[in-house]
């Protein structure tokens, strides 16, 4: 089903933007360790849900 397929994109992409921004208030001292693991995750996941397999 092609509407789920970009369903999950739109979903996991407004998940990262969201994610990003909350990331941003983290304080000083998580935010170059904690903040940027969940954020390489995050874009990880949604960069890996949007590739489609051949």
């Amino acid at each position: 089903m092609p509407g789920h397929e970009m369903l999950i994109v739109k979903k996991a992409y407004d998940f990262s933007k969201w994610m990003l921004s909350f990331t941003g208030k983290f304080p000083k001292c998580f935010r170059f360790s904690i903040a940027v693991r969940l954020e390489n995750a995050v874009l990880e996941f949604t960069e890996r849900v949007a590739v489609v397999p051949c």
